[in-house]
């Protein structure tokens, strides 16, 4: 517990509060406020969801965009079924299956994950909107750190 004698005065209700809403929304390793934005913060995870947002998909046709959008690295078979029922589990994405041989899979976003989207655009739009201040932060941090 942290000792609010050691801390200034004026910082102490802020404290207060912040230590409060953490105990009632996110103090626990597994609560959904850290579990979801670390599902956010991951390599793939957005990515898929803003995917699915454009409608539904099937799991290889899914697969296939997402090696095409990334820049960075192709997901693996693996990787991809493990954010898929990551965000399944969330409840965020549902996995449809027919009843075809072979079944057929596929996914597309819950009610809950369309309305998270309006909040991930939130965040891509603040993102771009300061575009210009992080880079030029990144490079005084930077400068800073040859020193």
């Amino acid at each position: 517990m942290i000792n609010l004698e050691d801390i200034r005065e004026d910082l102490r209700e802020g404290i207060r509060q912040l230590a409060g809403s953490m105990q009632m929304n996110g103090a626990g390793r597994h609560d959904p406020v850290r579990e979801i934005f670390a599902m956010l913060g991951d390599k793939w995870s957005t990515l898929i969801l803003l995917v699915l947002e454009l409608g539904t998909w099937r799991h290889t046709d899914l697969r296939r965009i997402l090696i095409r959008l990334s820049e960075t690295e192709r997901i693996s078979q693996r990787m991809m079924t493990l954010k898929l029922r990551g965000l399944e589990r969330e409840g965020l994405v549902e996995r449809k299956t027919t009843a075809d041989i072979p079944p057929k899979v596929s996914y597309c976003l819950t009610d809950m994950g369309q309305n998270l989207m309006g909040e991930v655009h939130g965040l891509l739009n603040w993102v771009e909107r300061h575009r210009v201040p992080i880079q030029q932060a990144r490079m005084l941090f930077d400068d800073g750190e040859e020193l």
